[in-house]
């Protein structure tokens, strides 16, 4: 019998130890088949809140890394569209929007880089009434620089 979560573990599993360039696969596979929350939906006790924060860390980890290869890969395209999936799950990682940034950067779509900074400011600034983390600071002035 087949289940999607233990599948989603033991591609991550299968993920952690291979180089990067070969697990670009399985992370891309792992992201398709996240579909939200452990158990939406249903009251859960720690065990189970434990293991829907641990899905969606491995979920939003793999994210981080496929965005990363891909735009190493100079898929910038592709990269931006599996970035943006990890930021509906959680807004506030930093680490992707700084990969959504560079995406931007790497298709000349400056517009789009100045407009995306400036939403996440806002919004940290309404939520936390804060700026984003100094290194999203200084690669949005770097990367404007370049242009």
């Amino acid at each position: 019998e087949w289940c999607d979560a233990l599948a989603f573990e033991k591609l991550a599993k299968r993920a952690a130890g291979l180089p990067a360039d070969e697990a670009l696969a399985l992370w891309l596979e792992l992201i398709n088949l996240y579909q939200g929350e452990f158990l939406a939906g249903f009251e859960l006790g720690e065990w189970g809140m434990m293991r829907r924060a641990a899905y969606e860390d491995k979920f939003l980890q793999a994210v981080n890394l496929a965005g990363e290869r891909l735009l190493a890969q100079g898929d910038a395209g592709e990269a931006l569209s599996i970035l943006n999936k990890g930021l509906k799950s959680d807004y506030f990682r930093e680490d992707l929007h700084r990969n959504v940034l560079n995406a931007y950067a790497h298709l000349g779509w400056y517009d789009h880089l100045s407009k995306h900074y400036a939403e996440l400011r806002a919004v940290f600034e309404q939520e936390f009434a804060a700026e984003p983390d100094i290194a999203t600071q200084t690669l949005y002035e770097q990367l404007m620089k370049g242009k």
